[in-house]
C-alpha cells in the first residue's frame, strides 16, 4: 500500500494494497543420476542390478506420479524390471532410489543389444523425464574334459609325464580366457593352446597340458584355473597327487 500526506496543492490519499506473488523456475529441480543405464554384457541365467537416484535440489517439494518402463514401440519391455523407493512427493534436498534390473531369459537373441526406457513422470519441468537402458546377453560355458585329473604317486622333487585337459566353449557365444594358470604342485607345460586373451567360439576347444611335481611327501592338491567372462568369471580342474 503507497500513501500521500498532501500538501498545499493536493489532498491527501492512500491506494489499496495489492499482493503479488512470484515465482522462479529455480524453486523446484529434479536431477536425475545416472541419466543412462548400461548394464553391458550379462549372462544367461544370472541377473545385474543397477540404481537411479532422483535429487530435489531446489527449494520446493517434487511430487513424483509415475514412474514406468517402455520399450521402443511403447510396449511393454521384457527382460527389465524396477522397483521404486521413491515417495509420492520428494522435499527439497532429498533423494530416493530406483532399483533397475535386467534378467536375460532364453528367448534373447545372444549378443544383440536390448533396450528399454525408464520413464519418470513428476511436478518439475520437462516431463517425462526418460533414462534410456541398455544391455547385452551373452552365454559362454566353459566344459573341461576331464573334470579334474588324477596323478599317480610321484617322487618328491621329480616331474610327472603330462596329463591333457580339453577346454570346450559349450555356449552360444564367445567364451573369453582372461587369465590361465594352476596352483599347488601343479604346472602348464609344452603343448598348452589355451591362453590369456584368447577367445573361443562356440564348439571350440584348447588344450591344457598339466605336469605334477611333489614338493612334499603326502597328498598334494591344487587346480588349473581359467579366469573367463562366465557369470562365475573362473573355472577350474581340480588337481590331485601324492608325493613319496
Amino acid at each position: 500500500m503507497a500513501s500521500y500526506s498532501g500538501d498545499t496543492n493536493f489532498n491527501s490519499s492512500s491506494s489499496a494494497s495489492v499482493s503479488q506473488v512470484v515465482n522462479s523456475s529455480s524453486t523446484s529441480n529434479l536431477v536425475i543420476s545416472p541419466s543412462s543405464v548400461d548394464f553391458g554384457q550379462v549372462a544367461l541365467g544370472f541377473f545385474s542390478l543397477k540404481t537411479v537416484t532422483l535429487s530435489n535440489s531446489g527449494r520446493a517439494a517434487i511430487a513424483v506420479s509415475n514412474i514406468t518402463l517402455a520399450a521402443s514401440d511403447n510396449s511393454k519391455p521384457k527382460d527389465f524390471y524396477f522397483q521404486s523407493l521413491c515417495p509420492k512427493s520428494l522435499a527439497s534436498g532429498k533423494h530416493c532410489t530406483i532399483l533397475v534390473e535386467y534378467v536375460p531369459d532364453d528367448d534373447d537373441v545372444p549378443l544383440a543389444t536390448q533396450t528399454a526406457t525408464l520413464l519418470i513422470t513428476d511436478s518439475a519441468d520437462s516431463n517425462p523425464r526418460s533414462v534410456p537402458l541398455t544391455a547385452v546377453t551373452i552365454n559362454p560355458r566353459a566344459s573341461f574334459n576331464p573334470r579334474d585329473l588324477n596323478f599317480s604317486s610321484q617322487r618328491v622333487g621329480t616331474t610327472s609325464a603330462p596329463q591333457n585337459v580339453t577346454l570346450t566353449n559349450a555356449g552360444t557365444t564367445p567364451l573369453v580366457l582372461k587369465s590361465v594358470g594352476t596352483n599347488g604342485d601343479f604346472a602348464l607345460t609344452t603343448g598348452t593352446t589355451c591362453a590369456a586373451g584368447t577367445s573361443l567360439a562356440p564348439s571350440q576347444t584348447c588344450l591344457l597340458v598339466v605336469t605334477f611335481t611333489p614338493k612334499a611327501k603326502g597328498l598334494r592338491l591344487g587346480a588349473v584355473a581359467v579366469g573367463d567372462n562366465t557369470s562365475l568369471g573362473e573355472d577350474i580342474v581340480i588337481s590331485s597327487g601324492s608325493g613319496n
